[in-house]
C-alpha cells in the first residue's frame, strides 16, 4: 500500500501540473484498500460463499462450492475441489454444449439477479472465477461455477 499511496500523490501532482484534476486518486485509493482488505480476509470470503449459495439455492444453473467451515479461517480457506473450464474457453463450450451461448445467457440471468434481486454482487468477475463444468443432473447441460467470494458489493433491492 505504500507503493500505492506514493503513486496516488504523484498522480495528483502530475494532474494538478497540467490542469487535468477531474480524477479524484485519493477515492480509488480508499475503493482499492477497502477491496485488498476484504479480498485478504477469508472469513469474509466464507460468508460471501454462503450467503451466494443461500440466495442461488433454487437456480440449479450455478454451482457455488462448498465451505469447509472448520478448517476455514481469516488466513486459511478450505473448499471443495471443483474441475470446470475457463468461461472464455469458447472452443471448448462450443464442444461441449454445442454453444457458448448457453453460458453466456446463464451469467446474465446471474449477473441480473445479483444487481436487481439480491444486492449482493460477485466484484472479481473475470475467466479466472468462473468455470463451466456439466451439470450433474444433465451433463449435455453447461452448469457456472463461481468461486473467489473475496471481493463484494452490496446494493439496495
Amino acid at each position: 500500500m505504500y507503493i500505492i499511496n506514493k503513486l496516488v500523490k504523484f498522480s495528483n501532482f502530475v494532474c494538478d501540473k497540467f490542469g487535468a484534476r477531474s480524477i479524484n486518486f485519493e477515492e480509488f485509493l480508499e475503493h482499492f484498500a477497502h477491496g485488498l482488505s476484504m479480498e485478504l480476509d477469508f472469513k469474509s470470503e466464507v460468508i460471501n460463499n454462503d450467503k451466494t449459495k443461500s440466495n442461488f439455492r433454487d437456480f440449479d444453473s450455478l454451482h457455488v462450492p462448498d465451505m469447509h467451515h472448520i478448517l476455514s479461517s481469516k488466513r486459511t480457506i478450505v473448499m471443495e475441489f471443483i474441475e470446470g473450464d475457463k468461461i472464455d474457453d469458447v472452443d471448448t463450450l462450443n464442444e461441449k454444449y454445442g454453444d457458448a451461448t448457453k453460458c453466456t445467457n446463464i451469467l446474465i440471468d446471474i449477473w441480473a439477479k445479483m444487481v436487481f434481486n439480491d444486492g449482493h454482487i460477485h466484484c472479481d468477475a473475470h475467466p479466472g472465477n468462473i468455470m463451466v463444468r456439466p451439470h450433474p443432473k444433465d451433463p449435455k447441460r453447461p452448469q457456472i461455477v463461481l468461486i473467489d467470494h473475496g471481493f463484494y458489493a452490496k446494493t439496495s433491492k
